[in-house]
């Protein structure tokens, strides 16, 4: 996940001065307790 967007900061993908949060759910293992804790289902892709 952090190299993907690091590669997109590279790519300037991102505006210049942007604030990027990074939420990191635990993978598939997570995905169901922080789709409860956050009250929306989450894609898995």
């Amino acid at each position: 996940m952090m190299l993907g967007i690091l590669d997109l900061i590279t790519k300037d993908y991102f505006p210049k001065g942007s604030s990027i949060l990074a939420i990191h759910t635990g993978g598939l293992q997570g995905n169901k307790g922080m789709s409860k804790r956050l009250g929306v289902i989450l894609p898995i892709s």
